[in-house]
């Protein structure tokens, strides 16, 4: 073989390898670089999508943010009691309590929290705690203790069959005018 096959014969190989290479190496090369490109650009298209979300929920949520806040001077002097104003309150129960049909005592140890003591049936008892629950105030019950009128060796004449007596301590939420 001379030198001019050699070379020929060389040239030959060395073009068979870069096809090979060509086809076997670079080709899923390229086609993996074009499956990364496509999916790095969905991931970004989501990313803008989630970031054009985000800021509309935070938009929306400063818009909701400055609708509560114009509503919270509204809210606290329409459910919140005034310090001031305790004794409409106080009125408030007793007619409440009256409407109920039961017998009120309030005791004001530390106001805002009161102790409530009433007698009435099982019945006019739970009217009155439905009025403190959907009532005009914010009101938070700390504890209620129930008793039968009579088991604690009270006196019991004149008194109705079925009467009860319970023992409510609310918490009063108020404010104090500016």
């Amino acid at each position: 073989m001379n030198i001019q096959h050699k070379i020929y014969l060389a040239s030959v190989i060395g073009a068979v390898i870069i096809v090979f290479l060509a086809v076997f190496g670079f080709g899923p090369l390229v086609l993996e670089i074009k499956k990364t490109a496509a999916l790095a650009l969905e991931s970004r298209e989501k990313l803008i999508s989630l970031e054009i979300m985000d800021k509309n929920y935070i938009e929306n949520t400063e818009k909701d943010y400055q609708e509560i806040e114009a509503r919270v001077e509204e809210i606290i002097k329409n459910r919140f009691i005034d310090k001031s104003e305790a004794v409409k309150f106080f009125e408030a129960l007793e007619a409440i309590a009256a409407s109920t049909n039961n017998q009120i005592e309030i005791s004001v140890a530390d106001f805002p929290l009161l102790n409530l003591s009433l007698k009435g049936s099982f019945a006019d008892l739970m009217k009155f705690l439905g009025w403190l629950e959907n009532g005009p105030y914010l009101i938070d019950v700390r504890s209620l203790g129930i008793s039968r009128v009579g088991s604690l060796n009270e006196e019991t004449e004149n008194v109705p069959v079925g009467t009860i007596k319970s023992n409510i301590k609310i918490n009063v939420y108020t404010h104090e005018k500016n």
